[in-house]
């Protein structure tokens, strides 16, 4: 029986911003949370053993949240035109992080991305990515 292996590894990170959410096309009024994000990326190792380093994850994650940290997700790209759902907030960060952040070195080995966002105790959003295949021409 032949088993093939996949790695993970993750990393998180707590921040504070405020968001206003549009909801049946009613805007909340803004309000603050105590953001929780957990980012997960998944597949093969490098000749080293690694998948990638936890260091550059979480610069990586920092790097997208930046913008938000002890701000407002509303008016801040890609924020200024999308609703700043967790849902939405979830996408952008694993989008951002799969897609454009990461080396390309790291991203070719990376086989799918999942951020997981809480915005109140208990109340989770997640969204998975799966890298893109790179055509070679």
């Amino acid at each position: 029986m032949r088993t093939d292996f996949q790695s993970r590894i993750a990393v998180q990170r707590r921040f504070r911003a405020r968001h206003a959410v549009v909801i049946e096309g009613v805007e909340e009024e803004l309000h603050e949370h105590d953001w929780h994000v957990q980012v997960e990326v998944s597949g093969a190792l490098d000749e080293e053993g690694l998948l990638i380093d936890f260091h550059l994850l979480e610069r990586v994650l920092d790097d997208v949240l930046r913008p938000f940290v002890d701000g407002c997700f509303n008016g801040t790209p890609p924020f200024d035109t999308l609703n700043p759902s967790a849902e939405s907030i979830a996408r952008h960060i694993i989008e951002t992080i799969v897609h454009e952040a990461l080396p390309a070195s790291a991203r070719r080995r990376i086989e799918w991305g999942r951020a997981t966002i809480e915005e109140a105790p208990g109340c989770h959003a997640t969204c998975f990515a799966v890298a893109a295949e790179e055509k070679t021409e």
